[in-house]
């Protein structure tokens, strides 16, 4: 159950980070992947036992989106390439310690992580 609340708080963060840019295009392409990291809290006792090291499954979906059909495909974005954007931001992440990602003790909370992705995508 923690993992899936994991996935829907970073889907719902995902959505309320990305909501102004969802809502300008009439057409939208999604893709979606998963990502699975370790990381702690550095002990905070705020988070209990998931303070400590542990592990967490994260599915990531993006939506691209634009106002006008590319003319000569009819499509907002290749598929192929909509998948390798998204790919290639999450190899950042994806099998990695986020304690070593982001090594200034930043709590890596889902909160914080899908800001980050964002700014990966744009």
């Amino acid at each position: 159950q923690s993992k899936q609340m994991n996935t829907i708080t970073f889907l719902s963060l995902l959505l309320l980070v990305l909501l102004p840019i969802m809502t300008t295009g009439r057409y939208t392409l999604g893709v979606r992947d998963s990502l699975m990291i370790a990381h702690s809290f550095h002990d905070n006792p705020n988070f209990g036992p998931a303070g400590g090291m542990h592990g967490a499954t994260y599915t990531c979906d993006v939506n691209f989106m634009c106002n006008e059909l590319n003319p000569e495909t009819n499509w907002v974005i290749n598929i192929g390439d909509a998948t390798q954007i998204l790919s290639e931001v999450l190899s950042k992440y994806n099998l990695k310690n986020l304690d070593e990602v982001f090594p200034n003790g930043e709590l890596t909370t889902t909160e914080f992580m899908a800001p980050q992705k964002h700014k990966d995508l744009c």
